[in-house]
């Protein structure tokens, strides 16, 4: 049990447990923007390439700009 608390106490520093309803939305907004972030940032990190872009493109849009040449 005391291992269990100490896990809790650690999570809580990281912001991630609140013990209220009314921080607790305001725990799911902070999450999301700062998952929005960490995915901003690692994309950068990855740069820019096609096969990134193409996570992002819609499927149609990607048959007009990507498509390869018919033989």
């Amino acid at each position: 049990m005391k291992r269990r608390g100490s896990e809790m106490q650690h999570l809580r520093e990281w912001g991630v447990l609140y013990r209220d309803s009314a921080s607790d939305k305001k725990s799911l907004s902070v999450k999301a923007s700062a998952i929005m972030k960490i995915g901003i940032l690692l994309l950068i990190k990855m740069g820019f390439s096609s096969l990134n872009w193409a996570l992002f493109i819609p499927p149609a849009f990607q048959n007009k700009v990507l498509r390869k040449p018919e033989f």
